[in-house]
């Protein structure tokens, strides 16, 4: 699911809303189970590098709305012997434009070639 992801938090603590609204990271999120842990993992949208991405453990949605998800869970910070903190997401569903081709032809209200 393409997302715009908002980190709420800074180890551990709440980031003010004017700081974390400026800095959108455009990109994947996927739900995964690993032994018996849940994982919500953030893949950059472009990058094909494992390990660049981001992953909050045992993820709670606490907020749908209207193309926004929240969620709270745990991340870890400073590397395998490092410390879980709190953290929280906010995914703002994201919308790709449209292919210029297909922007052409709904201009003229007819149907794409091979559209049935």
């Amino acid at each position: 699911m393409l997302v715009s992801l908002y980190l709420l938090r800074r180890d551990g603590a709440r980031i003010p809303d004017r700081d974390w609204k400026n800095s959108p990271r455009i990109g994947s999120i996927n739900l995964s189970t690993v032994a018996t842990a849940r994982q919500l993992s953030f893949q950059p949208d472009g990058t094909q590098l494992s390990g660049i991405g981001l992953t909050l453990f045992e993820p709670q949605l606490t907020h749908l709305g209207d193309r926004r998800l929240r969620f709270r869970g745990f991340e870890v910070i400073g590397g395998e012997k490092g410390r879980a903190v709190v953290q929280e997401w906010l995914c703002e569903l994201y919308d790709r434009p449209m292919p210029a081709v297909s922007l052409a032809y709904a201009d003229r209200g007819t149907a794409s070639p091979g559209s049935s």
